[in-house]
């Protein structure tokens, strides 16, 4: 694998780095290797790991994942010339192999897009996802190439070829979190139709036993935002409306609702 082909870019919030799962269980195997590190904590709390290879930028005002994955492919395209990023998020444990295997599939069967299976803890499928206008449900699937209209890659593990990103325009920065994938792929899918589910498995923790209730409103307040700025081919409304139905029934508080009607059915 080569340091000029693949350029791992990694949004981080609250964590110290050397403690995520991204850098325990792949990162760590490859000090050498260049990498973006997209700080968006409120102070610069792995500012420590920077070097040569590391290069890290910090955003206090968060700007989410968006902003993070576009200016790691900016900067790998300016900066070291490289072929593919490969976008990571600090909550997924990968197979240690996975760059391997991508740089792998990149020499034998060239694609624009590759993107690892990932399940939940549980061993549910998260990824690739398919998207209707009822749900956006993880599809369990084999190995190899898969339609991109039909299954869409989740952000984390998501190997893009550089010279399709900014084709694609990048990522959409109005959307910082939720939807921004499918936002993302959709444009994709404009020029790219099919890409490859490569064979390695990975694994995504999630904040579903989250129980305070100011916390889970923060966050659907970003939710919601997100949402107001998707404008893509698929219709998200129910998938939003029963987000907030099933927030409301779990914490028995109106304001989701109502914070629901007034920023997002009459924004």
């Amino acid at each position: 694998m080569t340091n000029d082909l693949l350029l791992p870019v990694v949004i981080i919030y609250q964590e110290d780095y050397h403690n995520s799962n991204i850098y325990k269980s792949l990162l760590c195997k490859y000090d050498n290797m260049h990498v973006v590190l997209y700080d968006n904590s409120p102070t610069p709390i792995n500012e420590k790991y920077s070097s040569p290879y590391l290069h890290y930028f910090h955003n206090p005002e968060n700007g989410g994942v968006t902003a993070g994955y576009n200016k790691g492919a900016d900067f790998g395209a300016s900066r070291l010339n490289v072929q593919y990023v490969v976008l990571f998020d600090q909550d997924t444990q990968f197979e240690g192999e996975y760059l391997e295997k991508l740089s792998t599939e990149i020499g034998r069967n060239p694609y624009d897009i590759y993107a690892p299976v990932i399940k939940t803890k549980k061993g549910g499928a998260c990824s690739p996802v398919r998207v209707s206008p009822l749900s956006i449900r993880g599809i369990h699937i084999q190995p190899g190439v898969v339609p991109l209209t039909e299954y869409k890659p989740i952000n984390s593990g998501a190997c893009i070829k550089l010279e399709s990103f900014m084709n694609a325009g990048g990522y959409n920065e109005d959307i910082k979190l939720d939807f921004a994938d499918f936002d993302f792929f959709e444009r994709l899918n404009k020029t790219v139709s099919t890409y490859m589910i490569v064979d390695s498995v990975a694994y995504q923790s999630f904040s579903n036993e989250e129980k305070d209730s100011l916390r889970l409103f923060n966050r659907f307040r970003q939710y919601i935002l997100d949402a107001s700025h998707f404008h893509g081919s698929h219709s998200i409304w129910f998938i939003v409306l029963r987000h907030t139905l099933a927030l409301t029934l779990r914490t028995k508080e109106l304001r989701f609702i109502t914070y629901y009607i007034s920023k997002y059915i009459f924004r």
